[in-house]
């Protein structure tokens, strides 16, 4: 499945490539067409062009540069930064510090009678911005006005945050822990120090 998905930049560096190639390829054809008709043998450098070049070759690539800008084109039109062409909701996922293709879905528990009651499969393989949109499709699903929503360490940004306190929606979440690669190099983060006001020190 992760063959089948491709990303904005890589579907640009295609479209770029094949643009590259069908000049080289027209110009090749030009060259080929002059020699033809001068009667002489070709000259042409096909260094980069694994063999001869034939107009069936050029409309090929010709055609898949209308693939692949009409793909980019779509991305570019509805904000998505990845395209997969085997199932719409599947994304390129780093995980562990692996890229896998996946979902990302999201989940709202009730904690008194531990029942799923929202639940939603998102194209962002990041958790940050999930948190206000699954508290209010909870709030919804349970006909409440208020609601307390705990979530894991790093599920919000500011933006969130702001959009529950908007929308009576108490939100827990501990704070990320941003200095974990520090850490594992034994070094100190911002974490370890401490302000000594009377002395105006840091420790």
């Amino acid at each position: 499945m992760r063959a089948g998905i491709t990303t904005q930049r890589k579907l640009a560096e295609r479209l770029r490539a094949l643009e590259c190639d069908i000049e080289a390829y027209a110009n090749a054809l030009e060259a080929n067409d002059a020699a033809e008709a001068a009667q002489m043998p070709s000259s042409i450098d096909c260094k980069d062009i694994r063999d001869l070049p034939t107009p069936e070759k050029l409309a090929a690539l010709m055609e898949r540069r209308t693939r692949t800008k009409a793909d980019l084109d779509r991305l570019e039109g509805n904000g998505e930064l990845q395209l997969s062409r085997t199932d719409a909701d599947a994304r390129l996922l780093t995980k562990g510090g692996h890229t896998v293709a996946g979902y990302n879905v999201q989940l709202a528990v009730d904690e008194k009678h531990k029942l799923i009651v929202a639940s939603e499969v998102v194209n962002d393989g990041n958790d940050s911005g999930q948190l206000y949109a699954m508290a209010a499709a909870a709030k919804a699903a349970l006909g409440v006005t208020t609601l307390t929503a705990m979530a894991d360490a790093g599920y919000y940004n500011g933006e969130t945050l702001r959009a529950c306190e908007a929308d009576a929606v108490t939100a827990y979440v501990p704070p990320a822990e941003r200095n974990q690669r520090l850490a594992a190099q034994g070094r100190f983060g911002r974490g370890d120090f401490h302000y000594d006001a009377d002395t105006d020190v840091y420790h």
